[in-house]
Formats: C-alpha cells, structure tokens, sequence
C-alpha cells in the first residue's frame, strides 16, 4: 500500500511538472515577438487626446490637410462634428458643429477643397436652409422600396465653410451591404476623390461621379461594395464576399471585380466557384472575404484586405491559379488556428492577376501554439511603400521591443497599430493603443493619424496581461474626460 502511495505521488508530481512545463515554454507569439523588429524609436507620439462631453462621442474619420493641419469628423451626441486642429493637434483652429447628421467620411481634394458624407435625417435640411446652403435633392430610383435615413455627401469650401449639399433621399436601406467590408460601424457612403477634383461614389448601388463642373453622372451599378480606385489605369474596384447557398462548405467566397470608369467590365480576382474549392481536391472551405478599402502602390500593385473564419482559405493560392500556393511574409501560416477571424494583407498585380506578397495578421496563445482573432480595419501606405494599418484583437497581440503601451512580451488584447515592411518580411512597428476602438488611419507627409473613441483609462481590458497598460495621452486638447464615451485621436511622426 506504501508502495502504490509513493507511485501516485510521484505520478503528480511528474504531472505537475510537466503541465508547468506547458505553460512556460515558448509558442509563436514569443518567437514571433522576438523576430519583430521596431523602429529604434523613430516613431515619436506628437499627440494623443480624448475630446467630447457627457454623451457618446466618436471621431469616425480624419484627414492630414495639405497645409499639414489636422481635421476629424465624427459625432458628438447628436451632431455632427468636423474639428480643425494645428499642425501638431495640440490646438483647436475651429470647430463646425452640425444639426441631423453622422459623419462617417471625409477627404481633402488637390485644390483644398474638402468631401464629407454620412447620414442625416430632417434636421440637417434644417440646418442647410438656416444657413443658405446649396442642397441639390436626388430622389430615389423608381424601382426600389425607399426605407430608413437619407445619406449626404457635402463640399466644404478652403475657407472652412460648408457650401454645397447632396442629398440622396432615403438611400440607407437602398446600399450595398457594406456591412461584409467592414463598415458596419461607418455605414455612410464611400468615395473617392481623383487628382482632377472628380468624386467617385456609390449609393442607391449605383456608381456615381461628380464630375469637374460638379455634375452628377451615373457610371455603373453593382450589389457589392466600392473598394477602391486605380485612377491611373481608369478603373474601380467593388467587391466584399457572396453567399456561396451550396449546401456545404465555405459558405461565403470573396468577390472581387475591376471595371473601367466608363462601367466596362474589365475582369477579376479570386473569383472562384465555391463548389470547385470546397470539393476534395482543394477543399479551401473557410469563409473568405474582402474590406474596405483597395490601396494602389506607386508600382500599381493593389493592396488588398482579406478576411477568413479558418486557415484553409483561397487566400493560400494564386488569385488565377487554384493550383500554385502563395508564400505569405512575417507570419506565413494559420497552422492550428481553430474558427475565429483572421486577416491577411495581400498585394497583387492586376495585370497579370499575380500574388507579389503579403502576410497574415493574427494574435497568439501564449501558452499553447495556436493562432486567435484579429480583425484588421483600416490601412495606408507610407512612402516607401511600408504598410501601416489599425487591427481589433484578442488576446495576443504581437508588438515590437518599441511599442508604445509598454507590454512588449507580456500578451494583450484591443486595437493596436502597426507597420509592415513594402516586402512583408519584417514587422518594423506594433503597439496596443490600450482603452480605445479605433476606426481609421490616415498618413502623409511622415505623419500619422490615427482616431476612434475612448471610454476612459482603464476601460479596456484589466486581466493580468493587460491591467499594466494605459490609454496613451499628450498635449492634450481636452484636459479631463467628458464622460460616457469621448472621440479619441493620436498623432505620431517619422523622425528619420
């Protein structure tokens, strides 16, 4: 009895043994921490600041203008809010507060102009009339069911002054479902504006421009998504993911479709029979999809986002060639990944319809070799040609030795921003931006701007990986938290 005492004794302690040995040995969110590179501190925070009151307040877009000042757009409460701010956002320039709307996009044009859109309702008409600003009301097609808010796209004058409105009337419920790209939580009108002042736009799914004399013209119709414009090549992107109703799996595929300016078909990529990639020959069977938005290289390669529920995706093969395997750069495979989200940024050549690189994006157990969820959310290029993006993530999040939130090594979950080399082999930043949901990214002119919301320091999450991190604040425009939920922004330049 002594005997088989000392033996179920040691058993346990073998058993303990070896589950510690489990739980401190090294997986890949280490061994990929320690491979990530950082930028030696080249990457200077200017500054980050809460901004709002006692209601839900949120930037939902950004702009680096041409004279390098900063402005944001977003809501406050229930207005509409575009905020100009110094070249170092340290400092309020002017603020335009708007009845009725949410704002959800805004881009600069060459001649400083300034594009915004979103969605309104009747007190924005209101507002318009109140002010003598120009509405041109676009009713409608004849065929459709007209249901929920009206959606908006605007001109802002240099001087800062609102000067002309579009509004398309109850345009919600008549929109792709923009919501499979991504845009859920920005569910306004996409645009685009080219180097000659034209705005390239979908809404009632119908591709529209205003051209130069600020005429509305019609140029294609599609269910799916505008991704992006090549304005060199003269085309534009839609796309996003289609119900495959196969009866097996994947039972979404990415839909991904290039037409010219004139709305001629000009071909696709990834366009695959779903039933042909689920048989058992490839069986490439997770659920797969593309966001918002489509990048253009200086090289003319697209940027693209993708998603997938799994690892065995037809993002792993050539977009033209079931048959020929892709090689992905910094993290190159999904290997023991059970179903989740999880990204990947790719870049192809259109003209050959040719994968050139690209990496996945996914967090990492730390005690155990499996991939978790990230979901990438908005993205831009910097100069040379380096990849920089914001993600939501659980836990845990690969970050560089420089990270700003001080947790390298120690896991975590929440957004975070980071910096692919042009070549995807090397992560050259990545840091949790603790406490915050971030909605976009913008760069220029070595100066990123980064934006989304806050609900204060400590709202993130406080397990013991995370509980050390704090919502990162300087030179603040707003000294105390309004309260409930504020609009959030951070600033950071290039030094060298």
């Amino acid at each position: 009895m002594e005997k088989i005492k000392k033996i179920i004794l040691l058993m346990l302690i073998v058993f303990n043994f070896l589950i510690s040995q489990e739980k401190t040995k090294e997986t890949r969110f280490h061994q990929y921490s320690k491979k990530a590179k950082g930028m030696d501190g080249n990457l200077e925070i200017i500054s980050a600041s809460w901004y709002g009151k006692e209601e839900i307040d949120k930037f939902y877009s950004g702009e680096i203008l041409n004279d390098g000042r900063i402005l944001l757009g977003g809501t406050l409460g229930n207005k509409g809010i575009l905020l100009f701010l110094d070249k170092e956002g340290a400092k309020i320039e002017n603020e335009i507060k708007v009845d009725g709307v949410y704002i959800y996009f805004l881009k600069e044009a060459k001649d400083g102009s300034i594009y915004f859109s979103g969605k309104s309702n009747s007190l924005f008409i209101d507002y318009l009339n109140s002010n003598k600003i120009e509405i041109i009301k676009i009713s409608p097609p004849s065929d459709t069911s007209p249901k929920g808010n009206d959606m908006f796209l605007g001109k802002i004058s240099k001087d800062g002054k609102i000067e002309k409105v579009y509004i398309f009337e109850k345009a919600e419920g008549i929109m792709p479902d923009i919501n499979r790209v991504g845009l859920k939580e920005k569910p306004g009108i996409p645009f685009f504006v080219l180097s000659n002042g034209e705005v390239i736009f979908q809404v009632y799914k119908k591709i529209q421009k205003i051209n130069i004399k600020g005429k509305l013209e019609e140029i294609g119709k599609s269910d799916y998504t505008l991704l992006g414009m090549d304005e060199k090549r003269g085309y534009y992107i839609v796309g996003g993911d289609a119900n495959t109703h196969t009866g097996r799996e994947p039972w979404r595929c990415p839909r991904f479709f290039i037409y010219k300016l004139d709305g001629q078909y000009v071909g696709s990529l990834w366009d695959w029979n779903p039933k042909l990639v689920g048989e058992d020959k490839y069986r490439l069977v997770s659920d797969s999809g593309f966001k918002f938005p489509v990048l253009v290289t200086k090289e003319g390669d697209y940027v693209v986002i993708g998603w997938s529920d799994g690892g065995n995706s037809v993002f792993l093969r050539e977009p033209k060639d079931l048959d020929l395997q892709v090689k992905y750069g910094f993290i190159d495979s999904l290997w023991g990944a059970k179903v989740g989200k999880f990204s990947r940024i790719m870049k192809v050549n259109p003209d050959e319809g040719k994968f050139t690189g690209g990496s996945i994006w996914c967090t990492f157990l730390t005690d155990k070799n499996q991939p978790n969820s990230s979901d990438i959310k908005d993205i831009t290029i910097m100069e040379d040609g380096s990849i920089a993006f914001i993600s939501g993530n659980t836990h845990n999040i690969i970050e560089t030795p420089d990270a700003w939130s001080g947790n390298y090594l120690k896991g975590g979950s929440g957004c975070a921003f980071s910096i692919f080399s042009p070549d995807f082999k090397d992560l050259l930043f990545s840091s949790a931006i603790p406490d915050t949901n971030l909605y976009g990214l913008i760069y220029k002119n070595k100066k990123f701007l980064i934006f989304g919301s806050t609900k204060g320091i400590g709202s993130g999450c406080q397990c013991d990986s995370c509980k050390d991190r704090k919502l990162i604040l300087k030179n603040q425009i707003q000294k105390e938290f309004g309260g409930n939920e504020d609009c959030y922004f951070l600033i950071a330049v290039v030094k060298k």
